[in-house]
């Protein structure tokens, strides 16, 4: 999950935080909008955010065996810090969700669809 911020006005001061689920598309918004359920417009950019951040666009360039070892280094970074119980380094965390989100717009690019099936039984009132 990455999360942004934006200055609120309606609330003058205050900031309104947007967290975008990379892997899912789904948005979170503690702005007016969203608390009552209306259509927030921050979850609108919030994409379009992402798609422009250096690390998402340095991914993108890479192609197949340079994405794939980049994410290996971040996961392997990620893994070792938790290991270790020190702190992990967010850019290190950043290549990764940028390496997987690559990966994901790459090799699915579309969710799994429900497909119907036809009846494959003969139909035995035409035969007769």
């Amino acid at each position: 999950m990455v999360h942004y911020s934006a200055p609120s006005k309606s609330r003058p001061g205050d900031a309104n935080v947007i967290g975008l689920d990379i892997l899912t598309g789904a948005t979170c918004c503690n702005c007016r909008a969203a608390e009552t359920n209306h259509q927030c417009w921050h979850a609108t950019l919030v994409q379009a955010a992402w798609d422009g951040h250096p690390a998402r666009i340095l991914a993108a360039r890479f192609n197949d065996d340079q994405l794939q070892a980049s994410g290996r280094k971040a996961a392997h970074m990620t893994a070792w810090a938790r290991h270790r119980r020190c702190r992990v380094h967010p850019l290190d965390q950043l290549n990764l969700l940028a390496a997987r989100s690559e990966y994901r717009r790459r090799y699915r690019l579309t969710p799994p669809v429900a497909v119907e099936v036809a009846d494959a039984a003969p139909d035995t009132a035409a035969a007769a």
